[in-house]
């Protein structure tokens, strides 16, 4: 029970004191009773034992007169209410009474409260015997006591007075407890009162404040701690009032403040509506501008595309042939830029058709791998495919599509992997009754993924590495279109890879099987003059070697493969019974001393030797033909043109590189139907020079001029190309750009600087070619222990001039004036095709440009813009490197303000050349 502060306060003042009274009235009572009891008993046995001894006489005697005498005697005593004697056996002699009966009655009550509170009878008796032997003892012997004595005394006590006083005590008493009861009632009332009328106003005041009322007050005129209590609750009301009323104030302009930004957001809402509805029409009007302009931008690039096919069948020169391939290497990747940006469009105007022909699915595949073998070989990859035997291969689909998501993720796969190989298998997923899931991956030994960079990697424009230094190129729609294509046709792609390890992309394909097919390859002619050839194969590469021996297997022919070089040529020893040998070749075994082993052995035991080899160039086919073998193609051949060899080979045809293999190999290694124009040999031939520079135009400029010089040029798109390049061999002169991905230029001069220290080899002169020519640039680099700093765009005077350094003719030197920047003195072709570099680089510059500028990313920008300048300053765009060099300085300077003028400047300068080149193409058609 939880009782109120008031109830305690009353119950408090009450309880104690009259628990202290009760308790002191009782031990009074108790005390008093105890007294009274002691004082009867001791008058009722005196008077008794004084009777004892004057009775024996008598009763001896039988003298009932004295008997009567004694006891009328005793009975004048008041306490004395009866006297009784007996005989020895019991018979009352003497009996005398007060007779005062009727007093007792009328104040019985009294006397009954009396003996009832003190524990006594009215009228207690005392007996004691009458014995004949004076002995002392025997007067107290008691009642029952087995003894005969001679008689008995009886002495009642009249206890009635005694009991009435006490009666009257404890009314006394009572009436007392009654009037501090009373009092004590009354003063606890008066304090609970003095207590909880403050405790209720506070409560009140209290409550008050807590539903809203702030202006509620404590009147209280109190002392003490509830003075000080309502001092508090008055003084928090106040702070609360002047609280609320700040905070109204504060909430009402707040009010008027969004109420006036809701109107002005509802007004942007209206126009953001519209220019949302305007922005979509126009999205919507650009992709089906761009979807149906496909047949229009596709036609000029084809045309050059067909027009450098025929220019390199023309009278060309090593120099000219190799500006050509330039012009086809560029186009095709400018083509392929626009499909990816056609098709991307296309798929978001909802305009790409999927379709549904015949097709043969190991076609396919192997017309893919054709195309992308001169790219994996140019890196000394191993590109390996693997068809499983389930796999249907005759199916409904559309083929063109196919290739085109393969050829993605090849391309990518061959683009991010530096050394090792690149696998495509093809295995069946699911098999119907009229429908297949096929699922094709390709998995490389590359850079590999972070978590955080797969989540990009299916998102338009996106890229796992976007910094300026990246060291990969691409628009980022490759795989975004995949994703698009694979949806479209019913199927899934993803990923599997970790940093350092690689990358598996996968995808699956939902067909419908051409009825009639096999699963089986079987051979491409109906009396197979390979079935039961014996075939020793030799590759290094498990995979390389795997495929080739499934291939021939479903010729049925009997093949043994073999890893390792010495059981390779064991074997052919030991069994010289072998119809042919297929040798495989990687990029590094093309040139070993082995090979000339094995053919020794093979032309000794007039075996055919059949070589597989990872390269499509045309002079190293050659050169393993003219050693010995039998035929020579690249391992990426397609099945019916090895069958189709293989046949030739062991029914002794002739010519190891036919009409097929021709169409194999890229048009820059095709067989030279005229003979080429030897460049004049001039005082430099022969001098080995590195150019180094992520930009192809500059580093197309400065090499051209070294090979007319007849010096012998390698070239670098980044610094740790150039490190590599100069550990293999030694360079006596490097043409190091400063600002490159991957490693910058001055990083690699202190690489290659120390790699020739610890070789002791002579460490090259390294000429530093740069775009900044902002002061102290030049000494800054020479600080750091390059030997000389040009400012592009260089000329061929200063080119020539660091020739003339490095082959030791000083009395050439001062001859020439590098002093003074002079035009560059090269012919209008090589401007012409450095001008288109140009342009068709343009629009990813701005969008770096643009890219970096919204980020805020003030070191890629100026390295973005540091890259343009150069390229800018080569081709003469002056307008442009003047837009770039005053960004650059903006930039560098870190003056934000005039960054977004200068970059509106750049875009402008980039927006104007892109309109003058668009303008005279349309002169010229």
């Amino acid at each position: 029970m939880r009782w109120g502060l008031g109830t305690r306060i009353f119950l408090l003042a009450v309880l104690a004191p009259m628990l202290a009274a009760t308790v002191l009235v009782g031990y009074l009572l108790v005390s008093r009773a105890h007294h009274i009891h002691d004082e009867l008993v001791e008058r009722g046995e005196s008077v008794a034992r004084q009777l004892a001894p004057a009775l024996r006489e008598p009763l001896a005697h039988d003298q009932d007169t004295v008997l009567h005498q004694i006891a009328a005697a005793a009975r004048l005593d008041p306490a004395i209410s009866a006297v009784t004697i007996q005989r020895g056996d019991g018979r009352i002699v003497v009996r005398h009474t007060n007779g005062s009966d009727e007093a007792s009655r009328a104040e019985g009550w009294m006397v009954g409260l009396g003996s009832a509170l003190l524990g006594l009878q009215q009228t207690p008796s005392f007996r004691v015997p009458v014995v004949e032997s004076p002995a002392p003892l025997l007067d107290r012997l008691p009642m029952d006591s087995g003894m005969q004595p001679m008689g008995w005394v009886v002495v009642d006590v009249d206890a009635t007075p005694y009991l009435h006083r006490e009666a009257i005590m404890v009314a006394r008493a009572a009436a007392v407890l009654g009037v501090a009861l009373l009092v004590s009632t009354l003063l606890a009332y008066i304090a609970r009162r003095s207590v909880t009328r403050p405790v209720t106003r506070l409560t009140e005041t209290v409550r008050r404040l807590g539903a809203g009322d702030l202006r509620a007050r404590v009147h209280l005129l109190a002392g003490g701690e509830i003075g000080l209590l309502a001092r508090a609750v008055n003084r928090m009301a106040i702070r609360l009032e002047r609280t609320e009323r700040d905070l109204n104030d504060q909430v009402e302009q707040a009010t008027r403040e969004l109420r006036e930004t809701l109107e002005a957001v509802e007004i942007q809402n209206v126009e953001l509506d519209i220019a949302r509805k305007r922005a979509l029409e126009g999205s919507k009007v650009k992709s089906e501008f761009l979807a149906n302009m496909s047949h229009e931008i596709r036609t000029p690039i084809n045309g050059i595309l067909g027009f450098t096919d025929l220019l390199s069948h023309s009278q060309l020169d090593d120099e000219q042939r190799d500006y050509v391939a330039t012009i086809r290497e560029s186009s095709t990747n400018l083509l392929s830029l626009v499909n990816d940006i056609l098709d991307f469009s296309k798929i978001e105007a909802g305009k790409l058709v999927i379709d549904n022909v015949a097709f043969d699915m190991r076609d396919c595949i192997e017309e893919v791998m054709s195309l992308m073998a001169p790219a994996a070989y140019g890196k000394s990859l191993e590109l390996v495919h693997l068809i499983y035997q389930d796999v249907p291969c005759r199916l409904f689909g559309d083929p063109i599509r196919v290739r085109q998501i393969l050829t993605n993720l090849v391309h990518n796969a061959i683009k991010f992997t530096p050394q090792g190989r690149v696998v495509v298998r093809v295995m069946l997923d699911e098999d119907g009754d009229d429908r297949v899931r096929i699922r094709m991956s390709v998995t490389d030994t590359g850079i590999g993924l972070k978590p955080d960079e797969q989540d990009k990697l299916f998102q338009a424009f996106s890229q796992a590495d976007t910094s300026i230094t990246r060291r990969f190129g691409g628009a980022g729609l490759g795989l975004i279109i995949c994703k698009k294509l694979v949806e479209q046709m019913g199927g899934a792609i993803g990923l599997e890879s970790s940093p350092g390890t690689g990358s598996t992309f996968w995808f699956t394909l939902e067909c419908v099987k051409q009825r009639g097919q096999e699963h089986e390859e079987r051979p491409l002619v109906r009396h197979n003059p390979l079935e039961n050839r014996r075939v020793l194969l030799h590759d290094t590469s498990t995979l390389s070697r795997l495929a080739v021996r499934h291939l021939l297997e479903s010729w049925e022919m009997e093949v043994r493969d073999e890893e390792h070089g010495d059981i390779f040529l064991s074997a052919i020893r030991n069994d010289p019974a072998w119809d042919c040998i297929i040798l495989g070749l990687s990029r590094e075994e093309l040139n070993r001393r082995y090979f000339r082993d094995l053919m020794a052995q093979a032309q000794a035991l007039e075996v055919p030797v059949v070589v597989l080899a990872s390269s499509v160039d045309r002079n190293e086919l050659r050169s393993l033909y003219q050693q010995g073998a039998q035929t020579c193609l690249p391992k990426a051949v397609r099945r019916q043109t090895l069958y189709r060899e293989l046949c030739r080979v062991l029914t002794s045809a002739a010519d190891p590189l036919d009409t097929d293999t021709e169409q194999l190999l890229p048009t820059s290694f095709q067989p030279r139907r005229t003979p080429a124009v030897a460049a004049p040999r001039s005082r430099f031939h022969g001098t080995r020079v590195l150019v180094v520079d992520d930009n192809a135009i500059n580093r197309k400029l400065v090499s051209t001029i070294l090979r007319r010089q007849g010096a012998e040029v390698d070239e670098a798109a980044d610094g740790r190309r150039a490190v590599d390049r100069c550990t293999e061999m030694d360079y006596p002169l490097v043409f190091m750009d400063i600002h490159m991905p991957s490693l910058s230029g001055e990083a690699a001069y202190q690489e290659i600087s120390d790699n020739a220290r610890h070789r002791g080899a002579p460490a090259p002169r390294v000429v530093a070619l740069t775009a900044n020519a902002m002061p102290g640039e030049r000494e800054r680099l020479t600080r750091l222990g390059m030997d000389e700093c040009l400012i592009k765009p260089v000329t061929e005077a200063q080119v020539i001039h660091q020739l003339r350094l490095v082959a030791d003719r000083p009395a050439d030197i001062d001859a020439m004036d590098t002093t003074e920047p002079e035009p560059v003195s090269v012919d209008a072709d090589l401007n012409a095709e450095m001008r288109d570099m140009l342009i068709a680089e343009l629009p990813e510059h701005r969008r770096a440009i643009r890219s970096a500028y919204r980020r805020g990313e003030l070191d890629t920008l100026r390295d973005s813009v540091h890259r343009l300048n150069g390229a800018a300053s080569v081709c003469r765009a002056e307008t442009l490197q003047r837009a770039c060099d005053a960004l650059e300085r903006s930039v560098v300077d870190n003056h934000r303000v005039d960054i977004p003028a200068g970059v509106e400047r750049v875009v402008r300068a980039i927006n104007d050349l892109l309109d003058d080149e668009a303008r005279r193409q349309r002169r010229e058609e």
